[in-house]
């Protein structure tokens, strides 16, 4: 909730309609939104960056007079079930039940909006069949994910998922993405991208410091913990989801003396327990399970010398952009989504860490760290600042109706059967990976969409 009001509080006018802020125009009419997600706060730990900005986008339209409703296995309104791929985690099922959900709910609502996931298909085709416009946001990126997974997973599942999204991007009424360089890397493999939209809708938390000394002071003690048996000189985190392509492995072997590596987050259980074994506060390695929520990963982050990834790729590397507007540096691996972010030398430093000599050249950036000013300058001039707020899109998206969407539109005799087979083969193929299946716990009125089930 504190997440909640501090987005509130920061430049009122964005709780706007952009026609009500331009001074005489109409203000525009209220929607009715509906969002699909795999994941939403606060069960963040897979998923976090999309989960967060689905729930800060709920935030904002409602506050616009928006009525949202949210679809989601997290919120268990939906039929949903649990994988051995991502075990302890939800995940949307396709099955009857929910396909006449699907089609309920884009008849009786003006827009649309889902990121990548399974049941992409099945939203694009009710949008079709109903004309609700439909926003496709591509958060993840799945190719570099699955590679990094098993045999199977690289050769088979990877260019399947690959190409579905591809094909998919040029159908969906309208297709974004959540960077510049994530942009490129998409359109160099034939997506169909219709822009970027911003991340201010999750950054606003930490734009302002409202802690005292003690309590940051508080929380640096916590990110040490009590049981490091030396006297620490730099306090480094690492903060978010728990997964292979992050190779959070990598970071205590660069770990500098006297230094302390904080890893701060969750992720899924078999991921979960190999971070837990890299607990070890005699070298200077405390884990901390669990995912904290903005306010108070803002306080971590000021509480830190530096922010550290070692992450692969990252399609915003989002974690980057909290830090420096926090004032903290970061030394982070030279990767996609990290290098259009890094001002190197002013708010922080690429670094490899798969290099026998990382922890040589991690003591070198603690030797030239840049001041909490120098850090915060940056910020003022971010890539992020010219970019559409995603608010802002979905309410323009809403007034288009097909004959203006911008996308392939396949003949209904043709995309009928399609889908059909499609619900086919998915329900063939994830059949074994399915532990168990669970149907919607909420009333008859959530489900239909004439209400909404939010958790807070």
């Amino acid at each position: 909730m504190a997440s909640q009001a501090a987005s509130t509080a920061r430049k009122r006018d964005q709780s706007l309609p952009p026609a009500s802020r331009s001074g005489g125009m109409e203000p525009r009419r209220i929607l009715k939104v509906l969002i699909l997600t795999p994941v939403y706060p606060p069960f963040v730990s897979v998923g976090g960056g999309v989960a967060i900005t689905y729930g800060a986008l709920y935030d904002k339209l409602t506050a616009r007079g928006h009525a949202v409703t949210v679809i989601s296995p997290r919120l268990e309104n939906c039929d949903h079930g649990e994988t051995n791929l991502y075990l302890g985690q939800p995940v949307m099922w396709s099955s009857l039940s929910n396909m006449k959900l699907f089609h309920s709910l884009f008849k009786t609502h003006d827009v649309a909006i889902c990121p990548d996931e399974t049941q992409l298909p099945f939203y694009i085709y009710f949008s079709h069949l109903t004309g609700t416009p439909l926003l496709f946001n591509m958060h993840t990126n799945f190719r570099m994910v699955l590679e990094g997974g098993s045999f199977a997973a690289r050769w088979l599942a990877a260019p399947i998922m690959d190409n579905s999204l591809r094909h998919l991007s040029w159908v969906a009424p309208m297709s974004m993405t959540t960077s510049p360089s994530y942009r490129d890397v998409l359109l160099k493999r034939g997506f169909r991208v219709n822009g970027v939209f911003s991340p201010r809708i999750k950054l606003s938390v930490f734009e302002n410091r409202w802690e005292t000394d003690e309590e940051i002071a508080e929380a640096r003690r916590w990110l040490i913990g009590d049981q490091v048996p030396f006297e620490v000189d730099k306090v480094f985190i690492f903060a978010g989801r728990w997964s292979h392509e992050k190779r959070i492995d990598l970071l205590p072997k660069a770990l500098p003396e006297k230094c302390v590596l904080a890893v701060v987050g969750d992720g899924p259980r078999s991921q979960a327990k190999k971070i837990e074994t890299l607990h070890d506060p005699k070298s200077g390695v405390v884990v901390h399970k669990g995912i904290v929520d903005q306010r108070r990963l803002a306080t971590l982050y000021r509480a830190s010398d530096f922010l550290v990834s070692a992450s692969a790729f990252e399609t915003l590397g989002m974690t980057v952009a909290e830090s420096v507007l926090c004032g903290t540096p970061v030394i982070v691996q030279a990767a996609p989504g990290f290098t259009s972010q890094v001002v190197e030398g002013e708010n922080g430093f690429l670094v490899d860490f798969t290099s026998p000599y990382a922890r040589e050249k991690v003591a070198e950036c603690i030797a030239r760290k840049p001041t909490h000013q120098q850090v915060l300058k940056t910020a003022e001039t971010r890539w992020d600042l010219d970019l559409p707020n995603l608010e802002d899109i979905v309410e323009e998206l809403a007034e288009k109706q097909k004959p203006q969407w911008d996308c392939i539109k396949p003949p209904m005799w043709f995309f009928t059967p399609a889908i059909i087979i499609y619900f086919i083969v998915w329900r063939i193929m994830s059949w074994p990976f399915v532990v168990w299946k669970g149907g919607k716990k909420t009333d008859k009125a959530d489900a239909s969409g004439s209400s909404t089930r939010k958790l807070q």
